[in-house]
């Protein structure tokens, strides 16, 4: 799984320098690649991007999320939110030979010996003698042939993305990672799947209310099992949400905050946009690159 933070966090240096011949070029799916949308609800989506083994798994990071921002912006929104990622990458391995053949020269060894004689007579009528020996071997080319054989690695880079078209940002400044039933036995019997806090932003509000070590069961009365859940409790409720933790091995009653990120959301949503636009032939002429909104400038 890719962390979400690196792909909304792509910068607008990612794509220079790549090769652009023989890559997969940013369109619908064809049989070369492209873009796949599926919608799940009103504002839900899930978009891939497959690339052939020319393209560098930075475009097709690239690519997916800027296919997300054109949905979201197609929908009637200027945020795309990212609920998850998904390498779904595959490589395959190819069996090389190649056949050569070298073909030696003739060539002479030993010594040679020449005696030519001319004897003019008057009347322009001559005579001549001419004796040449050769001493040595005299030895014909031979040839040899081989083949060589090598493996060729392709790699098809392929990614997925679940995110949510929103227009404005609500975060409580935390970062959570998904863990399964599996994982949760030593804290809960649980068949559900829950988040664990990873880490709390220094600048959160929630700074010494959340902790790291946290497993998030509830938010706002319903059951958190991804990232998806946890973001769909935020979104509309502003200043405070409440939240059901298990703390050593308790359960915990939080009453968090939220903040408005829309800002920073749309700084780096901006440059992704920029970065495709200045520098992908094919996007220059889309919508997207072409009009923009005035919240989305």
């Amino acid at each position: 799984m890719l962390k979400t933070k690196t792909i909304i966090l792509f910068i607008a240096s990612t794509l220079i320098g790549c090769a652009t011949g023989g890559r997969t070029k940013y369109g619908p799916m064809t049989d070369s690649g492209g873009y796949d949308d599926k919608k799940l609800d009103n504002n839900r989506f899930v978009t891939r991007f497959a690339a052939n083994a020319n393209t560098h798994e930075s475009y097709a990071q690239a690519f997916v999320m800027f296919r997300a921002i054109e949905v979201c912006n197609h929908n009637g929104f200027n945020l795309v939110d990212v609920l998850d990622s998904k390498d779904l990458s595959s490589s395959k391995t190819v069996q090389r030979t190649s056949n050569y053949n070298y073909q030696q020269p003739t060539y002479f060894n030993g010594n040679a010996y020449s005696n030519t004689n001319y004897n003019y007579y008057g009347g322009g009528y001559g005579s001549s003698n001419n004796n040449t020996n050769l001493y040595g071997t005299m030895s014909g080319g031979g040839g040899y042939g081989g083949s060589r054989s090598w493996q060729e690695t392709y790699h098809y880079p392929t990614y997925d993305l679940l995110y949510t078209c929103i227009n404005q940002k609500i975060r409580i400044g935390i970062q959570v990672k998904e863990i399964s039933s599996d994982e949760m036995k030593p804290f809960v019997k649980d068949f559900l799947g829950a988040l664990l806090v990873e880490e709390v932003e220094d600048s959160s509000p929630n700074f010494g209310i959340v902790q790291k070590g946290d497993i998030i069961l509830r938010v706002n009365g319903a059951r958190v099992q991804n990232r998806s859940d946890l973001v769909s409790g935020i979104n509309f409720v502003k200043n405070k949400i409440q939240m059901v933790v298990m703390r050593d091995g308790k359960k915990i009653f939080l009453n968090a905050k939220t903040f408005d990120g829309t800002q920073e959301l749309q700084a780096k949503i901006n440059k992704v946009i920029s970065s495709a636009c200045s520098q992908v032939p094919e996007v220059k002429n889309r919508p997207l690159c072409t009009v923009r909104t005035p919240a989305s400038k």
